[in-house]
């Protein structure tokens, strides 16, 4: 049975307002994708969007299979479930062996997990008529579904980054060429100003990852292919494909192709595609008073139950030198900040921090902007990518207008 992945309607959420076109199981939360797992498991995986350009950048981008119908039995997985591979393979293992000759809505705690359909179905029927679609509730620890990226994180904080580790060690070729330090293909390790420590957690450099020197490096910690590591201080963290790391990061998500070159903290965040992180950039995860952290998006607060907690950055998003974040913040997808940030920020804004001043970014410096920045890492910006740009602008203008 083929296995399609899409977004089955839960609560409103926010993630748009976070990435331009890259849906989470294509984020590299396990130092890979689970999409990237899930094809390495022999499992035939497809990704469902009606949205033509969205489906020619996942294609062109990620080089994954995508379907805009689903006509035959598939088993359906909403692409927000997160959890650990292992899992996650043994619930669509377990799912797909199903014998059941109706559609059947799957939840998990509640939350719409899976859809098991035999003849095709119609999410649009979801939408309308939930109560019509026979249900069942399975009970997996271990899953979960998040509606905002915040939640996202939140989860990832509570995982055991060790057993993700082991999980990919046990999957992938990676050789140990220190105690608890494993390479996969051509590494460059400086390691006269290299210092590592692996007592807490292995850690993973994949290929063509350049150490260039007098870093601190110590596990559990993912760092992905062609990323450069210079005079930086990492733990705990997963730092995605071709990005520049030169600051201290703790307990954090780097996507991929961004950057924080230079003296800075990135603590308990969760960083987009794209994002360069000015030199001074000082991400707070933790109240003076040791209190829990509080999450505030579009004028609303949302609990966190936890004492640390950082800020979420979308993609395309830009600090400039010496800003500092207030924790629990939002900075949205390809909007700039500067000096201190003390509110969450919507998509596509220039917000002047010294001076409290807030002005909308116009879509056409935003995708010029994205297009220096490709020119630097030697990506062609296709034209999708432009078109989506736009698209994706104008929806949001009229959602924050």
């Amino acid at each position: 049975m083929r296995v399609i992945f899409m977004d089955i309607p839960t609560k409103p959420m926010s993630l748009k307002w976070f990435s331009l076109f890259s849906p989470p199981i294509l984020w590299p939360l396990y130092g890979i994708s689970l999409y990237e797992i899930l094809s390495m498991e022999g499992i035939d995986t497809s990704l469902f969007t009606n949205n033509k350009i969205v489906g020619s950048i996942w294609r062109k981008r990620f080089g994954v299979k995508t379907v805009d119908r689903y006509s035959k039995e598939s088993l359906i997985m909403n692409y927000r479930l997160y959890g650990y591979p292992e899992t996650i393979i043994e619930a669509l293992n377990r799912l797909s062996s199903l014998d059941s000759k109706e559609d059947l809505l799957i939840t998990i705690n509640g939350y719409n997990a899976f859809i098991y359909t035999t003849s095709g179905f119609d999410i649009h029927y979801l939408n309308k008529s939930q109560n019509k679609i026979k249900k069942m509730n399975i009970d997996i620890p271990g899953l979960y579904i998040y509606d905002n990226p915040w939640d996202l994180l939140k989860t990832y904080l509570n995982l055991d980054l060790k057993r993700i580790l082991k999980f990919i060690l046990s999957r992938l070729s990676f050789e140990e060429v220190y105690d608890g330090l494993y390479v996969k293909g051509n590494v460059d390790i400086n390691d006269r100003y290299t210092y590592i420590d692996s007592s807490g957690g292995w850690i993973l450099l994949f290929d063509d990852v350049n150490l260039e020197g007098f870093n601190f490096l110590k596990g559990p910690l993912v760092v992905g292919g062609k990323t450069l590591l210079s005079n930086s201080k990492i733990h705990n963290s997963i730092i995605g494909p071709v990005c520049k790391i030169g600051s201290e990061v703790s307990d954090s998500i780097l996507l991929g192709y961004s950057n924080s070159a230079h003296f800075g903290y990135i603590g308990h965040s969760l960083i987009g595609y794209w994002v360069n992180i000015g030199a001074g950039t000082v991400f707070s995860d933790l109240k003076n008073t040791y209190g829990p952290m509080k999450f505030w998006f579009m004028g609303n607060r949302y609990d966190l139950g936890v004492i640390k907690f950082g800020s979420i950055v979308g993609d395309y998003a830009k600090t400039s030198i010496n800003t500092s974040i207030y924790g629990g913040r939002f900075i949205g997808l390809s909007s700039h900040v500067s000096g201190l940030v003390s509110k969450s920020i919507p998509p596509f804004k220039i917000f002047d921090g010294w001076h409290d001043k807030e002005e909308n970014m116009h879509v056409d410096k935003a995708i010029e902007i994205a297009r220096r920045m490709y020119v630097r890492r030697g990506v062609n910006f296709i034209n999708d990518e432009e078109k989506l740009f736009r698209e994706v602008f104008k929806e949001l203008k009229d959602e924050t207008a």
